[in-house]
């Protein structure tokens, strides 16, 4: 589910102050804080964390036809791929290119098919991003295939909900999203959930919060597989300081700030502006992903991708499609940072803000459950 629906319909409960029975809250710096992980419980996450199978483990990040998300999809790609210690591929029921909302188009690397035909014993990981469709005919009973040949699940963001359709959050420990916590519960109410934890492990499932969590998770991918030096050299090149589960979940709430930049982007929906963005051959995957998708969730404009070819292959060897020809017109050309490739949220948060007002900035950051505040993170 696109997590930008939700303030749409919150929208319509704002003048009561009522979204589901809860308050609307105001956004608060204080509410950021985070408790830090004892080093304790990190090794034995790292720990539950190492392939199962594999030294080189085979990794597989699935893709529903009818569209994944952006960052839940490009970013563990990307970094599990730029860490040279695994073999990654995005995989789909067809190599049709797939719409990711709420941005981009990609080319998936294999299907279902020639996965398992590579791969008789199965991946050692499957990552499973938010979809729409959570319980998707071909998607689920694949995840389910593989979970049963002793692969390790990842559910990012809300493809926990995905997860469980697959019948493998029964009576384990989890998260998602914050705004999908209660509808995982009615699908899968024998979840026990886990609150302030950016991801969480139990027993070869793992799921995580909201789309920006798929950093972190991913980090601690790497050094399941390759230790704690190669880990915190990719974070450090990456612009990462800390990828431990670290969370507070009490940061993350519907607020009237965010509420009201829902309403006035809905209500100029004729004035949407359109994002340009110039893609190359080796771009920055982790980049071009958060860039995009910050932009297409203001509800106030939408992002193109822009190229010289109508196919560019990202530095991490996925192919992006559909780029547009660079004499589209649009309102804004938007550059995708240059430097450490995590830091071009903040980058592109800070961009909203002067071009759209820091409500709205901040209703980005709430979508993907990114703890900015005022530039700081």
């Amino acid at each position: 589910m696109d997590r930008r629906l939700f303030l749409i319909g919150a929208a319509s409960m704002s003048a009561v102050g009522v979204i589901g029975g809860c308050a609307l809250t105001p956004a608060s710096p204080s509410a950021y804080s985070i408790s830090p992980i004892d080093p304790g419980e990190h090794s034995k996450t790292i720990e539950a964390l190492k392939p199962p199978k594999r030294k080189r483990p085979v990794i597989a990040v699935v893709v529903d036809k009818e569209g994944s998300e952006t960052t839940d999809t490009i970013v563990p790609h990307a970094v599990l791929s730029l860490s040279g210690l695994a073999d990654v591929h995005v995989v789909a029921a067809s190599s049709y290119p797939v719409e990711l909302f709420p941005a981009l188009t990609i080319v998936p690397q294999m299907t279902f098919e020639d996965f398992d035909d590579r791969y008789r014993e199965g991946a050692d990981y499957v990552i499973v991003p938010a979809s729409h469709r959570i319980d998707s005919p071909k998607l689920v009973p694949w995840i389910a295939q593989q979970a049963g040949k002793n692969a390790t699940v990842i559910g990012i963001c809300a493809g926990a909900r995905t997860v469980a359709a697959a019948g493998l959050l029964r009576g384990r420990r989890g998260t998602t999203h914050w705004y999908e916590v209660e509808d995982l519960l009615k699908e899968e109410p024998g979840l026990i959930p886990v609150t302030d934890r950016r991801y969480v492990v139990d027993d070869g499932i793992v799921t995580t919060t909201g789309v920006t969590a798929s950093i972190p998770v991913s980090l601690a991918l790497v050094e399941a597989i390759g230790g704690f030096q190669q880990a915190e050299a990719l974070a450090s090149r990456l612009g990462v300081s800390s990828w431990t589960a670290a969370h507070n979940s009490e940061a993350f709430s519907v607020t009237r700030e965010a509420v009201w930049a829902a309403i006035s982007g809905r209500v100029a929906f004729w004035n949407r502006q359109s994002i340009g963005i110039p893609v190359e051959s080796r771009s920055s995957a982790i980049a071009l992903a958060l860039t995009a998708d910050a932009w297409a969730r203001t509800d106030r404009s939408r992002t193109i991708a822009i190229g010289h070819e109508p196919r560019v292959e990202l530095d991490s060897g996925l192919a992006l499609a559909d780029l547009s020809d660079p004499a589209t017109k649009v309102s804004r050309m938007v550059e995708v940072e240059r430097g450490p490739a995590a830091r071009a949220l903040d980058e592109t948060l800070a961009a909203i803000s002067t071009a759209y007002g820091e409500d709205v900035a901040r209703y980005v950051a709430i979508q993907v459950e990114y703890a900015w505040a005022e530039g700081r993170s």
